[in-house]
Formats: C-alpha cells, structure tokens, sequence
C-alpha cells in the first residue's frame, strides 16, 4: 500500500497541473483524458469523493458545459486532493514511526 501511496504523492500533482492547463485552454478532450486518469488512482489510495468528482468532470467535459462550471468542478476536485494529499502523507509518517 506504501507503494501505491508513494506513486500517487508523486504523480497527482503533476495530473491535476495538466488539468489545470487543460482548463486554460478548453480542452475538453485533454480535460476528459486527465479526469479519466486520475480517477483509478484516486480509487487505489482511497481519497473518498474524488472519484466522483473527476467522474463530474469527465460527464461536464464529454458535454461541452462552460468554463465556469468546469472551474467549480475542478476547485473542488483540487480541495479535496489536497486535504488527500495530506492525509496520506501523515499516513506514510506514522507508518515510518512505527
């Protein structure tokens, strides 16, 4: 599970970066194909709700819906990887302490 918490830590930040420009350039395509490839892994580390965020953001990118609503979407989906984020971070501390 380390592993799996490790690779996310490492990768996510990156993933959200490129959905973040996606979103500058209304890509819907690569905004579709970035939500789409983080929800597997949101699902392995277990970072609840963000799963179904990225599915809001896959569902409001395959219907062209505008840049303020796709904004709101991906704001929520960042808060919720951050507060994750930090989560499994402090997870990886404790586990190191023991």
């Amino acid at each position: 599970m380390k592993h799996y918490i490790g690779l996310y830590l490492e990768t996510a930040p990156e993933l959200f970066d490129d959905l973040a420009h996606a979103l500058g350039k209304m890509d819907y395509i690569q905004l579709y194909t970035k939500a789409h490839s983080l929800k597997p892994l949101t699902s392995y580390v277990g970072i609840i709700g963000l799963s179904e965020k990225l599915a809001e953001i896959e569902k409001a990118a395959r219907e062209h819906l505008d840049e303020a609503v796709l904004k709101t979407l991906i704001n929520k989906a960042v808060d919720i990887n951050n507060r994750g984020m930090a989560e499994l971070e402090n997870y990886l501390k404790t586990k190191k302490a023991v």
